[in-house]
């Protein structure tokens, strides 16, 4: 099911709130230590607890591994303006308009942390005091050790932020009216030290000073009162806007978490915490005068494969994912790695990433990919194009803006099963000689993490999770002769054949001399399966063979996808070299980052060009967004089903209208589920807009199946690409800027040429809900220029494969049609060649409106200055 919460967030957000020169390159160190002499972060303790004795074994618990700070190079330098750097720009936008992650939140409360309403409260979360009535109980022992302030990873950038008065340096948090709360929130008071904290990781690498800290009505407070605690652009708005903002989303936070306290008010309570900036910290060690730097761009290896061959196709054409196998890395995977990544999936590729180990073990998915994300890719793009296999397949995973694991298919053993496994262990033990008790299995950690600490405790410690039973592991000795050892795994293999239990099994040596046994269900190419079905159900990505990109040095796991292209294989290369080569062939040009560059679509230039008010506005003021929600909501269960509908036709089968219809519903309903936080109209309403939607989707799929009657060969739905646009000086020839469009296809087919063979029309269908355009309206319509210039530019004259990317077979493609498939009729539209010239230059300039309004809106200048400072506001 796609995750249409976070959706439909970008939909009223992120297209209209990041900046259009988003790809600028220069950015914040993204290390949170302040330099050497802050120290290292002690590790958290362990969620798991005490050994516990199971059935004769000892049970060791799983470790947690260390955190530590990282240095920041200081330069003494007369304090100046810091030019504005994107990453600062972003991570404030991306910290005003995130919520908290309620597995930070007091009760322990499940939820994936996507909740798409723009937030004018910074998402700092401290631990809540808990739900309902305190009663008579003593309130003097609720003091915190050291109080913390709990960020999201979205607020990373803007809390790091080099400018002085443009990062986060406060927070609001709400004052319940019980003595628990005040108690609990009068901790924070001027001159106290707190942690400054994301997920557990102190963010600063030591602690900072609240310099200012009180309770105020909300009614009461001033624009003064919100300045640090808010982005400073924000502030534009006025007092009576912020105040009502934080009113809305405080009452979201209570009527979800604490329904039982009464809704908030103008008269309710908060608590205004202000705390000493990572500038401030910086300078009080580095010297008064010390600007931290930003990184250097890094100069880029050359690739060492060319786009030839069949090679050139992803110079052409995009995976519709990248399948990721982690093995391939020996450590940490590189900035410039992640930032081809991020590129891609901004473009609209998925990622898939793969493990053998579980999600939090040395060397396994947190350590080398998940700590080393941008707060931007965490936030933003890991949530809606990112999906993860851990535990060698058993446990396939999405990461939520919250930045933890959520377990979307877990292939597990039943306590039953468990107890077959552990009879089995003893019998080998005894034919071999070995006293059961000397085998240690090993307890799993929970497969969701817990990052907050529960409200007044004081130690910290929770309770040991589930055990999610994905696998069965015991140590043996390391006395154990290697002949032994072989016995023991045929005698354990014959119980569970006996008993009719079939696992995988491995065994390796550890470092101490022991070994390590596990079984479990599956195996990582044994998980493809259960991982395209996944992705379908979560995301609506249908993937036929071929259509992922598979890295990986696994022949196993290869084999697993016979249609896909083999890049390992085809170019002998390996390990870190065989990832950066293979994304660098897909992004080309794009790969190197140009100062100044800009980046946006269609539909962005659409939405600033219609109502350029509302456009800006939707950056700074909370608006109610229920028909705009229920429009895109709509849309989306309507593209998902017909999205099946095609992947259906292309692997052989028809669907009958009832079996589409059925499918439809049953995304509607999901969706109402998941989505019903979000701000849809009440159930009544909204069966009226599921009706409508059947309509429209109904015809929609009789359009669908005459094209597959009429022969044309259907290539796939949500098709991702990009292309580069450079404006240059008329005098010099030097080149001003770049400008990237990102495409994402709707639904692509061919049309052979009959008196061609080998020729054909490449056919760019899009699915439209609303109301038609005429022809030729349509004939002006920005999306359309912007498709036919993009085929244009990169597909026309070229062979075009079938099935997409990997194909055997291949068109020449002559000419393009854009079509729009609206509810009741087809409607092409006209495509002058000869304008297109003129449809550059329409994008350019428009990309650059945008990037000015944005810069003048965010308090810069479009040369990447800040503004003159005018008179505050009252």
């Amino acid at each position: 099911m796609k995750n249409l919460s976070l959706v439909l967030a970008l939909n009223c957000l992120v297209s209209s709130v990041v900046p259009a020169g988003a790809q600028v390159v220069r950015s914040v160190p993204a290390a949170g230590g302040l330099g050497a002499s802050f120290g290292a972060v002690s590790a958290a303790p362990s969620a798991l607890g005490p050994a516990a004795a199971l059935s004769g074994f000892a049970v060791a618990p799983a470790q947690s591994l260390p955190l530590g700070g990282l240095a920041v190079a200081a330069v003494a330098a007369p304090a100046a303006a810091v030019p504005a750097l994107a990453a600062d720009r972003l991570g404030a936008m991306f910290a005003a308009i995130d919520r908290p992650d309620p597995r930070d939140d007091a009760a322990g409360a499940a939820f994936d942390g996507a909740i798409p309403a723009p937030a004018f409260e910074p998402p700092a979360v401290a631990p809540r005091a808990p739900s309902g009535d305190m009663g008579d109980e003593p309130v003097g022992e609720n003091v915190q050790q050291r109080p913390q302030l709990s960020f999201q990873p979205a607020a990373k950038s803007s809390l790091l932020a080099i400018e002085p008065g443009r990062g986060l340096s406060g927070t609001m948090k709400l004052v319940k009216d019980n003595p628990y709360s005040r108690d609990w929130w009068n901790a924070y008071r001027k001159g106290a030290e707190i942690d400054v904290v994301i997920r557990g990781e102190n963010v600063y690498g030591r602690s900072t000073k609240i310099t200012a800290a009180f309770t105020k009505p909300i009614g009461k407070l001033t624009r003064e009162d919100f300045e640090g605690t808010v982005p400073p652009h924000l502030l534009q708005v006025g007092v009576a806007a912020l105040r009502k903002n934080l009113i809305a989303v405080l009452e979201d936070n209570r009527a979800r978490w604490s329904p039982e306290q009464p809704p908030v008010s103008l008269d309710s309570k908060v608590r205004v915490i202000k705390f000493q900036s990572y500038l401030e910290l910086f300078r009080r060690t580095n010297g008064p005068d010390a600007i931290p730097q930003p990184e250097a761009p890094v100069r880029r290896t050359p690739l060492k494969v060319k786009p030839e061959g069949v090679l050139k196709r992803l110079s052409l054409f995009l995976p519709r994912a990248v399948f990721l196998d982690l093995d391939l890395f020996d450590g940490p995977i590189s900035k410039e790695i992640l930032s081809d990544i991020a590129k891609l999936q901004r473009t609209g590729v998925y990622f898939v990433v793969f493990s053998r180990k579980p999600y939090d073990a040395p060397g396994s998915m947190k350590e080398k990919l998940v700590n080393r994300l941008s707060a931007y890719q965490m936030s933003m793009l890991m949530p809606i194009r990112f999906m993860m296999v851990t535990d060698d397949g058993a446990v396939i995973s999405g990461l939520p803006r919250g930045g933890g694991p959520a377990p979307v298919d877990v292939l597990s053993f039943t306590p039953a099963e468990i107890d077959v496994l552990r009879d089995a262990a003893m019998r080998a033990s005894e034919r071999v000689g070995l006293s059961p008790r000397s085998l240690e299995e090993i307890r799993q950690a929970p497969l969701e993490e817990d990052a907050g600490e529960r409200f007044g405790r004081k130690d910290g410690k929770r309770p040991p999770g589930p055990d999610p039973r994905v696998r069965f592991e015991v140590r043996v000795p390391k006395s154990m002769s290697g002949t032994a050892f072989a016995r023991w795994q045929s005698v354990f293999d014959a119980v569970l054949k006996a008993q009719g239990l079939t696992v995988k099994t491995s065994a390796a040596r550890l470092s101490d001399g022991r070994r390590a046994f596990t079984a479990a269900r599956t195996d990582l190419p044994g998980s493809m399966e259960r991982l395209r079905m996944a992705l379908g159900e979560k995301f609506g990505l249908y993937l036929n063979p071929g259509d992922a990109l598979v890295l990986s040095g696994d022949p196993a796991v290869m084999a697993a996808d016979p249609k896909a292209l083999d890049f390992a294989k085809i170019t002998g290369l390996q390990g870190t070299e065989l990832v950066d080569n293979a994304l660098g062939l897909m992004l080309g040009e794009h790969r190197d980052n140009v100062d100044g560059d800009l980046a946006g679509s269609a539909s962005r230039m659409i939405a600033f060009s219609y109502n350029k008010g509302r456009y800006l506005s939707e950056a700074l003021i909370r608006t109610d967004h229920e028909e705009q929600n229920i429009n895109f909501f709509s849309g989306h269960v309507v593209h998902a089903a017909e999205d099946w509908l095609i992947w259906s036709l292309q692997n052989g089968r028809v669907p009958t209208k009832a079996e589409f219809t059925a499918r439809l519903r049953r995304r509607w309903d999901d969706g109402m589920r998941e989505f019903k936080a979000v701000g849809l109209p009440p159930a009544h309403l909204s069966e009226g807009w599921l009706r409508a939607s059947l309509m429209r989707a109904e015809s929609m799929y009789d359009i669908v199946v005459r094209a597959h009657e009429r022969r044309e060969i259907l290539i796939g739905t949500e098709i991702p690409n990009f292309f580069v646009l450079k404006d240059f000086a008329r005098r010099t020839g030097a080149l001003k800027r770049r400008y990237i469009l990102h495409t994402i296809f709707d639904f692509i087919a061919l049309r052979p040429d009959p008196k061609r063979p080998g020729h054909a029309t490449l056919v760019i269908y899009d699915f439209k809900t609303g109301p038609a355009k005429t022809r030729p309206k349509l004939n002006k319509d920005l999306q359309v220029l912007t498709y036919a210039l993009f085929a244009q530019e990169k597909w026309v004259g070229e062979k075009f494969p079938a099935p997409y990317l990997v194909g055997d077979k291949s068109y020449v493609i002559d000419d393009v049609s854009v079509e729009f498939i609206y509810s009741l009729k087809l409607q092409p539209a006209d495509i002058d060649r000869w304008g297109l010239d003129a449809v550059r230059r329409k994008i350019i300039g428009t990309l650059n409106r945008i990037n000015a309004a944005e810069q003048k809106l965010y308090g810069y200048t479009p040369g990447g200055k800040p503004a003159p400072v005018k008179g505050k506001r009252g």
